[in-house]
């Protein structure tokens, strides 16, 4: 069984050099799959956020 690798909000704007805004917006546009916590932070999955990259720049990366 394996594990899904969650990332936050801060680490996806970095990863993908957006703002932290960008990564809220494509959250919950569904771009990237990811949602709210309890606690009101945003996660997204790790997988989602490197294909929307590979996507986003023609699979460079």
């Amino acid at each position: 069984m394996t594990s899904t690798l969650w990332m936050t909000t801060t680490e996806i704007a970095n990863t993908l050099d957006v703002s932290r805004e960008t990564v809220l917006r494509l959250i919950r546009i569904g771009a990237i799959e990811g949602g709210r916590k309890r606690d009101g932070s945003y996660r997204a999955k790790a997988s989602s956020v490197y294909h929307y990259r590979a996507t986003r720049q023609g699979g460079s990366k």
